[in-house]
């Protein structure tokens, strides 16, 4: 692998871990988006999972006193449960097809969302389950279970900061399963390994920023609205590719 092509992934990486810290999520799907003009499929998975696990660690363990255990708790387990699902489901149905519909509904849900900032308000955290589950199940077939998570925080309400938090800690408990998956199946060969090594700088860098960009976040209404432009960004990215 060429020095400019690791210079490249480094970019790519420094973009996707400032829209994280900045937003709470899109890491996923901003590395899957451009990283496929430059490798196979079969390199990006085992690479974004290593590089989402530690970001994600990285925000966790420098902000754990913030943390919100019981709001994710439900998340985590619906995660547990269907990232298995996942990973097996690309093996016998139209992964394509599923993404794409996913992605319209996603398009269609935040565009309801940013004309009516109110749209479904919750309360209690038994749906984290469903929405931790969904996210599950798109982190084993995608490596992208950043939209329905972030769809459960914003009609959770979460100020920006806790949404942020929140968010990383479900992406590292759920990212490791699918990690662990990669693991089992022989996919962390040397290269993918040296280039997670090559981008954990950019990693880091990405965060610092999208960190301060999240503190300038702090009226709840603007914020929301901006989850929802984003959302329906992703979701318009998942219909087309």
């Amino acid at each position: 692998m060429t020095t400019s092509l690791l210079v490249v992934i480094a970019f790519i990486a420094l973009l996707a871990s400032t829209v994280k810290s900045a937003f709470g999520f899109g890491e996923g799907l901003v590395n899957m988006a451009f990283l496929g003009f430059f490798l196979p499929l079969s390199m990006c998975g085992p690479y974004v999972s290593i590089i989402s696990v530690s970001g994600s660690c990285y925000i966790v363990f420098r902000e754990w006193k913030k943390l919100e255990l019981k709001n994710i708790g439900m998340m985590i387990f619906g995660s547990l449960l269907f990232v298995p699902l996942g990973i097996y489901l690309t093996t016998v149905i139209d992964a394509r097809l599923m993404k794409c519909l996913l992605g319209i509904f996603i398009c269609a849900f935040s565009i309801f969302g940013i004309v009516n900032p109110t749209l479904g308000q919750l309360k209690g955290n038994r749906l984290g389950i469903l929405f931790g589950g969904m996210g599950g199940l798109f982190a084993g077939m995608y490596n992208i279970p950043g939209p329905p998570v972030a769809i459960y925080g914003t009609m959770k309400n979460w100020p920006s900061e806790i949404f942020r938090l929140n968010l990383q800690a479900y992406f590292a408990c759920t990212s490791s399963i699918v990690l662990g998956g990669h693991i089992l199946r022989g996919n962390l060969y040397n290269t993918v390994l040296w280039m997670s090594l090559f981008a954990l700088t950019a990693v880091i860098t990405g965060i610092l920023i999208g960190k301060k960009i999240n503190t300038t976040l702090n009226n709840p209404v603007i914020f929301k609205k901006i989850i929802y432009a984003v959302l329906s960004v992703v979701g318009l990215v998942m219909a087309l590719s």
